[in-house]
Order: C-alpha cells, then structure tokens, then sequence
C-alpha cells in the first residue's frame, strides 16, 4: 500500500510549474535590479565624468597661471576644489601631469574621479554590498596659444574685435557667460575684417559677422575656470596697495640754513671754483649771465645744506654736486641756464656732468614765490643725478629744452620719491633701472621728444604713480599725426592709482616691455629684481573701474610687451597696436579695434597657455 502512494506521487506532475518559476524567481529579479541598477551607474558615470572633465580643466588652467611647471600642490588643489564642489569628496580625486593621449607631444592634466555606490537591488545576486565607478578626463596643455586677452565681467559682450585686428599665436578667455546670437550679446564678438586664428575659452557664446575670419576653436569652459590669476598674486596685490602709501608720500624733513644767500659769479681768468664740504648756504646763486667764462664751472664736493633760498643758476653754467648727502630746502631753478648742465652726484672731472658710479642721498624740498611747489624747474642745460636716492618735496617741471639724464642703468638700481609730478617736455629724457614713486602725475604728452626708461637683464624698474587728476596718472603721447614723439619702457613695471592713457601716434617708436619677456623661465626670474612680477607691465588697482586706452586714436603704432592688469577697468585698444610679450590683457571688459595685432611671439618653451579638453 505504501509503494503505490509512494508511485502515485511521483508520478503527479500537478504544480510543477509553479515550481519552476518560484524557482526562477530568484534569478529573474536579481536580472531587473541589476538593469535598474547598471540605469543608474551609467547616469552616476556620466554626472562623475562632467565633473572629472571640468576639474581637469580647472587644474590646467590654475598649471598655466604662472607660465611655468610648479609643484603638484597647486593645480591638484585647484581640480579638487572644483570637484568638492561638486559632490566628489577631495580624496576621490587624483590629478596628475602626463603625455596628452592623442598623441600630439603636448602634456596634459589627468584627473581621474572615483565614487562608491552601494548595491541596493543587485544585492540578491551578489554578494558585494557597494560598486565603483570611474572617470578619466585630460585637460591638454597647448603651449602654442598664450592668452592675449582675459574678460573678467560675468556677464555682457566682454570681447569685441572690430576693424582689422589680426590675432594669430594667443587665445580668448572669457568670463561672460552670454549667449547671444548678435555682436553685443554673444560673450566674444568678431567683426569687421579682422582675422582671428586664436582659440576661444568661454562658457558663453562666440559671434563672428562681417568680413571677419574665425579659423581657431571654441571651448566651452565653466565660469569658475576663468579666474583672476593675476591679482592673487601676492607681489601684484602687495604692489597695487602700495598706490595708497605712495598717494601719501610727504616731502622728506631736512636741516634748514638761515642767514643771507650767496652768489658766486663768473670772472674772467677763473672759471672754475672747486669748494670742498661740509658746507651750508641759506640760498645759492651761482651767475655767468656776462658771458665770462664758457663755460663757469662749479665743483661742489662733500656734503651741502642749501637753506630755503634754494638753488639758482643763471647762464652757461657747468655745476657738479659729487656724490654724498646733499639737501637742497628750496627749488632748484634752472629756467635760466642757457648752456652747461647741473648735477647730483656727478663727476667733477668732466664738464658734461657724468653721473658717478658711487651713490649718494638727495633731497630737494618745494620752492615758494614764482617756483611754489616746484622742487627741479630745467632750462636749457642738461640736468644729472647720480645711483642712489633722490627725494623731492615737490614737483619736477622737466618742460625745458635740457636733456635729463636721471639714474643711469650702469650705475645699477636706484629709489627716486617725488612728492609731487612730473612733467616732461620735448627733450631727451632717460631714466635708469630703480624704485620711483610719484605721488600724483606723470607726464610725457608732446608731439616731439624722447622718453626712456631704461632696464636691464638684471635691474629693471617698478613706477607707482598716485595722480588720479582727469587726464593725469600715465599720460604718454601726443594726438598728432605729424608727431615725432618716441618713448620706450624697458623691462619697466607701472602701477598706477587710475587707467593711464598711452598714446602712439605719428612716426616715433612706442613700447613699453616688461621685466619678463625672455624664453627662459629662469632667465625670467633673475630678471625681476626691480619688480617682483613676472610679466606685469602695466597694472591699475583692482576697484578701478576707468579705460585703459591704448592708444586713444587711429594712426600711429605702439608696442605693449607684458601683461596689462586692471580687473574692473575696460581696455580701449585702438589704432595700430601691437602685443608682443606673450602675456596680454586682464581687464573686465575689452575692445580690440583699427589695426591691432597680436602675433605669435617668444613663448616660453616650459608654458602652457592654452587648455583644451583631450579625448
């Protein structure tokens, strides 16, 4: 009896199927939680490869700020900050420097982005409780596009190319993140007939109109990556506040003489009068308006207190102060010298007042009467000072037709404060490698003359100037088309409390080249005695919101070899202007327009300028 139950149920084959799929059941869920699951990494991956993609370009960019290879630190910081910001925790994040992968010799930023999630329905066929996913992403280094402008306004039309500007060896940056379709919406606009070769990184849009030729490439970048590299800088912040202290710049506090003044006057048979110091004069008056002598020669050697009489000198008059410490409590008039020259700290061997390669202290207080406020008044004699520190109370009416010759560069750098302007005329003025403070204007605005500063590979110059009169500051050129006015600032770095004004017309040379412009990183870093900032030429301070125009009309040429920094100011750069340096424009907004041209030029071989995204 037990043997046919036994049969009959094993024969019974009711409810088999039921059985089957309860089996299956197991198998069939795990393959819909794992297709709901893998749904979910692909959307995870793809959100963790934008991130990967822009942090990657987050750390070329930060690689590129210092136009040379740094330490890891910096640009690894600057990835995983952006990453952190977006979710993916700092130790998610490794970033390191490697062959681009297409292959092209270029370097570039890895950065490869890690997450763990954990399995929720696929955990009934496996036994793993947690996945991770990975995204790798190249930001290529091209170091064939140094950066000739950046716009930093967030908003707006911050590049307009107009006319027959030629960009052919830098790239755009861009802040803005406007996207129209028209010239004054799209964030960087092309137009006219200009020509532009040069790569464009932006988050918003590009319009290229007219007769314009657009042949490079745009990259979409987020807004966080187009930064204010310079002005983190700390040389650059600590130069730009130093505006304020030289606003407040007072005259220096020196002895004074009383009693009467002296004169000395040229006599026939004895032209040359040698007086040996200490010495102190409550006003000097040293006379050759006879004609006695040709010239009467003044050899002051020592050291000289001139009370507030000040210094006259009257006729062809040779007068050498030797190095040492000299304090002149009055104004240096010069207005009637007719021949000769003057100096401070010069040589009294000669009779063309050759600055001594020995340094000495000057100081020169403000006139009073016909000269109030004025320190140093040229006439037609040349005017000399030495290596060392010059310091006037007042300012310098340079306007006569006497050369100066102000520091020369063999005599290595020098400090020159000046509590007041200068004003220049339309002679030949050089000034040597130094410190020099200006507490409000500086000057050169004439059809004619010739204006140098002259650095060297191993002392250049940092100029701060305070004036913020309307016109004042920088003022340099003349608006003529038959000038003849040349200037040149050579490895020269200008600070300025307001947007200068640098002119370039007629036929004369205008350039102005920063500290670093060489094709070495460490040839640049030996070069910046004077400045501290490599490849700052020329910078305003970072509330300014005034133009800086260069130059302000159409005809003529000039030069700009550096970088040209004012963060809230707006570049005006027109006519036939060139930039040469490799360095370019950070302002807010810029405007490109007549002839300008920015060619390729001596990038340095360790820069990478450009950031593109590699695939």
């Amino acid at each position: 009896m037990a043997n046919l139950i036994v049969r009959h149920f094993v024969r019974d084959r009711r409810g088999a199927v039921m059985a089957l799929m309860a089996a299956a059941a197991t198998g069939v869920i795990g393959l819909a939680a794992l297709a709901i699951e893998t749904s979910n990494w692909y959307v995870q991956k793809a959100e963790l490869q934008r991130v990967a993609d822009s942090a990657a370009i987050a750390g070329a960019i930060e690689y590129v700020k210092t136009y040379t290879s740094i330490a890891g630190t910096t640009y690894t910081a600057a990835a995983q900050a952006y990453a952190l910001q977006n979710g993916v925790p700092t130790a998610n994040i490794a970033v390191s420097v490697v062959a681009a992968p297409n292959g092209d010799g270029n370097s570039a930023i890895k950065v490869t982005a890690t997450k763990t999630l954990p399995l929720m329905l696929a955990r009934v066929i496996s036994s793993s409780t947690s996945v991770t996913i990975t995204a790798d992403a190249y930001a290529e280094l091209q170091s064939l596009f140094p950066p000739c402008v950046e716009a930093l306004a967030p908003t707006g039309n911050d590049i307009n190319v107009t006319g027959n500007v030629t960009l052919t060896g830098c790239s755009l940056w861009s802040k803005s993140n406007s996207v129209g379709t028209a010239q004054n919406s799209a964030s960087v606009s092309l137009g006219g007939n200009s020509t532009m070769t040069a790569n464009v990184y932006t988050p918003g849009s590009i319009y290229v109109g007219g007769s314009s030729a657009f042949t490079g490439h745009k990259y979409s970048v987020t807004q966080s990556a187009i930064t204010d590299f310079i002005g983190a800088k700390s040389a650059v912040t600590t130069a730009l506040g130093n505006v304020t202290t030289v606003q407040g710049l007072a005259a220096p506090t020196t002895p004074n003489v009383s009693g009467s003044s002296t004169t000395w006057t040229a006599a026939a048979g004895s032209c040359t009068q040698t007086i040996t110091g200490p010495q102190s004069y409550s006003g000097l008056t040293i006379n050759n308006t006879a004609g006695a002598c040709s010239p009467y020669v003044v050899n002051l050697s020592g050291n000289f207190i001139i009370g507030s009489g000040g210094i006259t000198v009257n006729g062809n008059v040779v007068v050498n102060f030797g190095p040492g410490t000299d304090t002149i409590n009055g104004a240096v008039d010069l207005s009637g010298q007719t021949g000769g020259c003057f100096g401070l700290g010069t040589d009294s061997s000669t009779t063309t007042c050759s600055p001594s390669t020995t340094s000495g202290t000057y100081y020169v207080a403000a006139g009073s009467g016909s000269n109030n406020g004025t320190s140093i008044k040229n006439g037609a004699g040349m005017l000399a000072v030495g290596p060392g520190t010059f310091w006037s109370g007042g300012d310098l009416v340079l306007t006569g037709s006497g050369n100066v010759n102000w520091h020369p560069p063999s005599a290595g750098a020098s400090t020159t404060k000046i509590a007041g302007s200068v004003t220049l005329g339309t002679a030949t003025y050089i000034f040597g490698a130094g410190v020099y403070q200006i507490k409000s204007d500086f000057s050169f605005a004439n059809s004619s003359g010739s204006l140098t500063f002259n650095g060297s590979s191993t002392a250049s110059s940092l100029i701060t100037i305070g004036g913020t009169s309307n016109g004042g500051g920088l003022n340099l050129g003349h608006n003529g088309a038959s000038d003849t006015y040349s200037y040149s600032f050579n490895t020269t770095t200008i600070i300025t409390a307001q947007a200068p004004t640098l002119r370039g017309q007629g036929t004369g040379t205008h350039s102005l080249v920063s500290p670093c412009t060489q094709t070495s990183s460490s040839t640049c870093a030996a070069n910046l005695t004077g400045s501290g900032i490599a490849g700052l030429l020329l910078a305003v301070p970072q509330a300014y919101t005034g133009t800086v125009n260069v130059p302000s009309a159409n005809n003529g040429s000039i030069t700009v070899g550096g970088m040209v920094y004012g963060k809230a100011a707006t570049l005006n750069l027109q006519g036939n202007a060139s930039n040469s340096g490799c360095f370019g424009f950070v302002v807010s907004v810029a405007t490109l327009s007549g002839t300008a041209s920015f060619s390729s030029c001596n990038a340095l071989t360790a820069v990478a300028l450009g950031v593109a995204l590699a695939e």
